[in-house]
């Protein structure tokens, strides 16, 4: 069995679709609240599965 990066960590799209609010709502979660525990890759927000 192998886990990649990609298998450990999931994007914005798919973490907001999981939590069941919109993009937008997470991102403002994530920088308003910092409760959520994200990490900035980039220009891309990425969370561990």
């Amino acid at each position: 069995m192998q886990n990649s990066n990609e298998d450990i960590w999931i994007n914005i799209n798919e973490a907001s679709e999981y939590l069941g609010v919109k993009t937008v709502t997470l991102r403002g979660v994530i920088k308003n609240e910092n409760s959520v525990p994200a990490y900035k890759v980039g220009k891309q927000w990425k969370f561990k599965r």
